[in-house]
Formats: structure tokens, C-alpha cells, sequence
């Protein structure tokens, strides 16, 4: 009896050790991940410095107490304690303060932020330092950081589904959301409804059916399907249907429902696994790309979303994901792969995605983010051009520390993000 005891626990000790371990994988690949991404970002940015001639003082992974670092030539490089972060120390990122021009307002702000920036200049390195370099050359050292970020994305996707391959969704059902109120659920329940049926149940649409059209326009996927469904006119649609076992189409009309605004009838697509194209995986790149950008462009109303998920615990459909977030999302892909292929793919998928993210982040064209100092080189760029135009004396560069008042309230407005974010994951998450 003890024996069968003792083997019992055993087991059960050797599966909960299994799930422990393979949680610390996926959890370590994430943060491995975020580390990698953020490092090359800031190597994208270093590179093209030293490149020309620009002195860069540090190059650190992480944030927090430094573990370990290493002087070589005039840059020190190093890795701090938290592995989420990192920054390339570039000199003379912004200019020195005017001649005669005094800070009227939020000098306490301005001239810290200035003066750390100056931190190395020399009159002997001053021809070299950032602030100095011409429009096209400060371009390519912002833009480095960002289209690394990009490049990674797609090489993570390659990956992901180039090499190893992935799930997509076909033009047949896999399943019927039984109950209304269940359509815009990623999943389907055979439990009996206490409310009235799903649209696609009411229409006698059921598993193995293939859907060919959508008011009268062919559909070759299944996320076609859904925009046609989404984006119709009339809560009327018309499906042309192959019932299971059919070769003939037939003409089905479904009354669909609004969730969050968009038509839905309640169906779920078979899952096909193929590898895709070199070429389909830049693609669909592309779309991953506009979708994030639709994300950012949205941002304020996903953030009053968020806030009203944590208060009213309503389900969240997506939105703001933090590290956390992103973490769980990836130990619950990890548990829904059947197998090491598909749970390494998954894992590429994430990543970039994550990459993705912080490429079209990157693009918003203020301060700090790269695409603030982007636009502030291709002002001082055409500022030149036209003070050359008109035969006068080349301006010099543009003040940024000035601009570090709205610089900070971006910050800001990004820990607010990451704050919001991080509880929502904890009390409501998205998986």
C-alpha cells in the first residue's frame, strides 16, 4: 500500500517537476528574447555610429547594478542585472546650448538632461560627436535600432513558418459555436444554451462544411470570410455553402450578430499545417505590420478598454499585453502545441511579433523614441538645404534638450502603458 503511495507521489511530483521545467523555458526564452531583440535594437544604433567616427561611451544589456563590464577603446561595454532593457550612450546626442539663449521655462529639466548628454565632448572629438553629423548620417544611426527590429521580426517569422511551418485556417468549419453568447469566442462548447442559438447554428451550418462565398464574392481563406462577414452592409449574409460530403454548393442566408461592433455568425476554421513561402511570410510580415500599426493608432481607446477590464472584469479581446502578458501567452501556446516543433515555432512567432511591436512603436515621431530624433534630422536636413538655397550661413543644430518637457510627458505616458498593462495581465488576463 505505502509502496503504491510512494509511486503515486512520485509520478505526480515527476509531472508537476515536468510543467515547472518547461514553464522556466518558455519563460527564460521570453526574457532571452526580449534581451536579444533590445540589444540588437541598440546595435543597430552603435554600428553605423562608430561607423562614422561618432564616439559612443557605453553599450550595456539590462538595467539595474552593472554584473560585469569592459573597457575597449573608448567605449565601455556591459550587462546589468535586469535583462528587459539596454542603451547605446552615444556623445552629443543633443547640441550645445545657444549662444546668449537663456531657459525660461523648466530649466531644472532641460539643462541636467543637456549637460549628460555633453558628458565626453572635447574640443579635440566636438567635429565628431552626434550633433554635428549631416541629415543622411544621423538618419541611418536612428533608423539602425528600428529596422533592426524589423529585420527581426521577419527572420523570427521565417522561422516560425518558413522553416518549420505553422497552422492556418481553411475555408471549412472545425466547429459551430452553439450559443449566441459564445460568437466571438476563439473557442466552441457543446454545453446546452440558456440563450438563444449562434447565428451559424440557426443557419444548419455544422463541422466539415466548406464555405466557397460570402455575398456573392469567392473567399480563398478563412480570414477573408471574416472580413466579408465583418465588413458587410446587412446583418443579412449570404453564404454560398459545400455541406460536408457535397461537391455542390448551396446558398445559406445568416443572421448575423454585432460583437465589439463587427458582424459574426459564430464559426470556427479547420486548422491546416503547411510551411509558407518565403515570399507568403513577407507577406504576411506586411499584415502583422498594419495590424500593429492600427494597435498604436488605437492605443488611447485599447488603454480606456484595459482600465475598464480591470475595474469591471469584463473579458479582454487582446489590447495591451505586457511582459507579463507576453509570457503568458507564450505558456499557454507552449501547453496548446502538440509537439517540440510546433512549441519552438510558437515560441519565433512571439518574438516576432514582440520585434515588430517595437519597430512600429519606434516609427512614432517623438522624443525619445527613435522616430523623434529621425524627424528632427530630416528638419535640420531641409533647414540646411534652403539656408544653402538662399546663401546664408549653414544653421546649427536644432535644440532638442528643450523639447525633454514633452519628451518626459511620452515617457510617461509609456509607464503608464507598462503600469496598466502589467495589473490587467495579473487580475484579468487576456489567456
Amino acid at each position: 500500500m505505502y509502496y503504491n503511495f510512494f509511486l503515486i507521489y512520485l509520478t505526480f511530483g515527476c509531472a508537476i517537476m515536468r510543467c515547472m521545467i518547461e514553464i522556466f523555458i518558455v519563460i527564460a526564452f521570453v526574457v532571452f528574447g526580449i534581451a536579444v531583440s533590445i540589444a540588437l535594437h541598440e546595435l543597430g544604433h552603435m554600428i553605423p555610429a562608430k561607423l562614422f567616427k561618432v564616439p559612443v561611451s557605453e553599450y550595456f544589456i539590462g538595467f539595474g547594478p552593472t554584473l560585469l563590464s569592459r573597457k575597449i577603446g573608448e567605449t565601455v561595454y556591459g550587462v546589468k542585472a535586469i535583462l528587459l532593457g539596454g542603451y547605446t550612450k552615444i556623445i552629443g546626442m543633443f547640441p550645445q546650448k545657444p549662444a546668449g539663449y537663456t531657459d525660461k521655462y523648466f530649466a531644472k529639466t532641460i539643462e541636467p538632461v543637456r549637460e549628460e548628454t555633453l558628458v565626453g565632448v572635447t574640443p579635440e572629438n566636438e567635429h565628431r560627436v552626434f550633433y554635428n553629423l549631416s541629415m543622411p548620417k544621423k538618419m541611418i544611426v536612428m533608423a539602425g535600432g528600428t529596422l533592426t527590429n524589423l529585420f527581426l521580426g521577419f527572420l523570427c517569422f521565417l522561422v516560425a513558418f518558413t522553416f518549420i511551418g505553422g497552422y492556418s485556417s481553411s475555408t471549412t468549419l472545425r466547429s459551430v459555436v452553439k450559443c449566441e453568447s459564445q460568437v466571438g469566442s476563439s473557442t466552441s462548447s457543446n454545453d446546452e444554451c440558456s440563450s438563444n442559438y449562434s447565428p451559424a447554428q440557426k443557419a444548419g451550418l455544422k463541422a466539415g462544411d466548406k464555405i466557397v462565398a460570402v455575398n456573392n464574392q469567392r473567399v480563398e481563406s478563412f480570414s477573408k470570410i471574416a472580413a466579408a462577414i465583418s465588413s458587410s452592409s446587412s446583418s443579412k449574409i449570404k453564404l454560398s455553402v459545400k455541406k460536408s460530403g457535397s461537391s455542390k454548393a448551396e446558398d445559406i442566408t445568416v443572421d448575423a450578430v454585432k460583437v465589439a461592433g463587427t458582424y459574426k455568425i459564430g464559426i470556427l476554421p479547420e486548422l491546416i499545417k503547411r510551411r509558407l513561402s518565403a515570399f507568403e511570410t513577407l507577406k504576411l510580415t506586411k499584415t502583422i505590420i498594419v495590424q500593429t500599426i492600427d494597435a498604436v493608432v488605437s492605443m488611447p481607446v485599447t488603454l480606456v478598454e484595459t482600465v475598464n477590464s480591470i475595474i469591471t472584469g469584463h473579458r479582454r479581446n487582446g489590447g495591451l499585453v505586457s511582459v507579463v502578458g507576453l509570457g503568458q501567452v507564450a505558456i499557454a501556446q507552449d501547453k496548446a502545441s502538440r509537439n517540440a516543433a510546433e512549441k519552438i515555432a510558437g515560441m519565433f512567432s512571439i518574438m516576432g511579433s514582440l520585434n515588430v511591436g517595437l519597430f512600429v512603436l519606434n516609427l512614432i515621431p517623438l522624443l525619445p523614441l527613435d522616430g523623434g530624433h529621425f524627424v528632427n534630422a530630416l528638419y535640420e536636413g531641409t533647414k540646411r538645404g534652403i539656408y544653402r538655397l538662399q546663401k546664408k550661413p549653414r544653421p546649427g543644430p536644432s535644440d532638442l534638450a528643450r523639447s525633454m518637457p514633452l519628451a518626459y510627458l511620452v515617457y510617461g505616458l509609456l509607464i503608464l502603458l507598462c503600469v496598466v498593462s502589467v495589473v490587467a495581465d495579473i487580475v484579468n488576463p487576456v489567456v
